[in-house]
């Protein structure tokens, strides 16, 4: 196996780790992460779609990343009580 298999593998680890976060910003860092990964595995091995495609993820996950990061924290009290299905009764 070559080292560009390696970052191959690293690159698809990555997204399958993507499906194991719980939080956004999580999922986005590891996205970005595997952005990263794809972008050289595609380079490297002259895989021009991967390339291609990764080289615009890349920038919406950084994007969104931002978003996320900018957006106040709203306390859970706060998102309950804003919520249409929340209930006086249950609280």
């Amino acid at each position: 196996m070559s080292w560009i298999d390696v970052i191959g593998y690293a690159a698809s680890v990555t997204v399958l780790a993507t499906f194991c976060m719980t939080t956004m910003s999580g999922l986005r860092l590891l996205a970005i992460g595997s952005n990263i990964l794809f972008i050289c595995f595609g380079a490297l091995a002259h895989i021009h779609p991967v390339l291609l495609l990764h080289i615009v993820l890349l920038p919406i996950n950084l994007v969104r990343l931002i978003q996320i990061r900018r957006r106040p924290v709203r306390s859970e009290r706060a998102c309950r009580a804003s919520s249409p299905s929340y209930s006086r009764e249950g609280a």
